[in-house]
C-alpha cells in the first residue's frame, strides 16, 4: 500500500521575529493562524511524522493557491514593517514531502514489530479519513434539509452543497464509492436548478429533500468502512 500515490505531506514553516511591536506581532500571527487553518482544513493529521499534515493531491493545487496567497500578505506586512535588517526573517513557507513506509512482508524480522506498528497506526488513519469525511457528509446534508423544511433556503444554501460536493470529491482520495451517489446529485439536480427555482417550486425542494436523504442515510452506514479500506490497500 502506497498512500503517496494519492496525496503528500506539508508542513508550514513561519518566520518571525519577536524583537518587534507588539502590535505587529499580531498581524503576523493573524496572517499565520489564517495559513494554518487552511492546511487544517484541507487536509487530514497524519499519524506519522509529527505535526504533518496529508494533503490528498486531488486537493494540493488549490491549497497551495490559498497558501500563496497567505505568504503575499505576510511580505507585504514585512516589506512595509519590517527594517532591512529584519527583513530576511519573516516569511511563510512550506514544505512537502514523502515518508517511507516499510512492508512487513518485505522487512527484515528485527524491523518486523516496528513495521506492523506503523501499518497499523495507516490502517487506523483510513478509518479515520472515512468517518470523517462520510460525518461532514451527514451534518450538511442534514443542515440543508433543516433549512429546505423550514423554507429557508438562500443562496449560500445551494453554494454551501456545491463547496461541499466539490471538497469531498477532492478529499476522498480512499475513493469512498459514496462519491458516485456525490456526482449524481451534482449532475441532476444541482447543476441543473438554479436557487430560484429550488425556493419557489415545492416539487423541486422535495425532491432536493429525497436526495439529500438518500446521501444521508449513505453516509451512514458505516458496515461498508471496511471494505473501503480493504479495497484501497490491496
Amino acid at each position: 500500500m502506497n498512500i503517496f500515490k494519492d496525496g503528500i505531506l506539508i508542513d508550514i514553516d513561519v518566520g518571525l521575529s519577536m524583537t518587534i511591536k507588539p502590535e505587529l506581532i499580531k498581524k503576523f500571527r493573524s496572517v499565520e493562524g489564517k495559513a494554518r487553518r487552511t492546511i487544517d482544513s484541507d487536509s487530514f493529521l497524519f499519524p506519522i511524522g509529527g505535526s504533518a499534515r496529508f494533503i490528498p493531491k486531488n486537493n494540493l493545487p488549490i491549497v497551495i493557491k490559498k497558501l500563496e496567497t497567505f505568504k503575499n500578505k505576510y511580505c507585504e506586512i514585512a516589506n512595509k514593517e519590517i527594517n532591512d535588517e529584519l527583513r530576511s526573517k519573516f516569511d511563510i513557507s512550506w514544505n512537502l514531502y514523502e515518508i517511507n513506509i516499510p512492508d512487513p512482508d518485505l522487512v527484515p524480522a528485527s524491523e518486523m514489530d516496528m513495521a506492523l506498528n506503523i501499518k497499523k497506526k495507516i490502517e487506523s488513519f483510513l478509518e479515520t479519513v472515512v468517518l470523517q469525511l462520510r460525518q461532514e457528509i451527514k451534518d450538511s446534508c442534514e443542515r440543508v434539509i433543516a433549512n429546505v423544511e423550514t423554507g429557508q433556503i438562500k443562496g449560500r444554501t445551494i453554494s454551501s452543497l456545491k463547496s461541499m460536493c466539490k471538497r469531498l470529491l477532492n478529499m476522498n482520495f480512499l475513493r469512498d464509492p459514496i462519491e458516485n451517489e456525490i456526482i449524481h446529485f451534482q449532475k441532476r439536480y444541482l447543476d441543473v436548478y438554479p436557487t430560484k427555482r429550488i425556493r419557489e417550486d415545492i416539487d423541486i425542494r422535495s425532491e432536493l429533500i429525497r436526495r439529500l436523504s438518500i446521501l444521508k442515510d449513505l453516509s451512514e452506514n458505516m458496515a461498508i468502512v471496511p471494505d473501503i479500506i480493504r479495497e484501497y490497500s490491496k
